[in-house]
């Protein structure tokens, strides 16, 4: 189905300074289409909206709970999931603050039926840039990160119930 876009409208402002690069998904709550907007703040934490286009309202922004003291994100990647992850969004930053070489990689899950977050938490993925990450046909999770010290690209894979593990350097496994 496509939907056609409405007139623009400046929606909802962003307080403060913002920092870094947006991310956007869309999710179902019912038969209802949503958009879960994300974007760092001046702080480097994470911001959210989701919402309804065909009526997005004046929700505010708000930052994802329970944000590591610390953390700095400047862009995220976000993938909507299958059954398998009962539909929910993973979302991953780099944290630009962490030490080179060390796990540096962090993900929350957001509900969009409950309108709740999971607590951060770092991965052991290490990647010189914030992975891309997307929902695999076979139901795993996969996102792609850069080695700085190779300058390879590193595909990593999470099973559902699992925890990341890398799969491929480069194309190879």
């Amino acid at each position: 189905t496509v939907t056609a876009w409405s007139t623009f409208s400046r929606g909802v402002s962003f307080a403060g300074s913002a920092k870094g690069e947006a991310a956007a998904a869309t999710t179902v709550v019912g038969t209802s289409p949503r958009v879960l907007l994300l974007f760092p703040d001046y702080t480097g934490r994470l911001n959210f909206r989701h919402f309804n286009p065909k009526s997005p309202g004046t929700a505010p922004w708000q930052p994802i709970p329970n944000w590591p003291a610390g953390v700095n994100a400047r862009h995220a990647s976000i993938a909507t999931t299958g059954a398998a992850w009962g539909g929910n969004v993973v979302v991953m930053w780099q944290d630009m603050s962490a030490i080179d070489g060390s796990p540096n990689i962090w993900e929350a899950w957001f509900d969009p039926i409950a309108q709740s977050w999971t607590s951060p938490n770092l991965t052991p993925i290490v990647s010189y840039f914030t992975p891309g990450v997307a929902g695999g046909p076979d139901g795993n999770l996969y996102a792609v990160g850069l080695n700085k010290v190779s300058k390879q690209a590193q595909v990593y894979r999470r099973i559902a119930g699992g925890t990341w593990a890398a799969v491929a350097e480069n194309g190879s496994t």
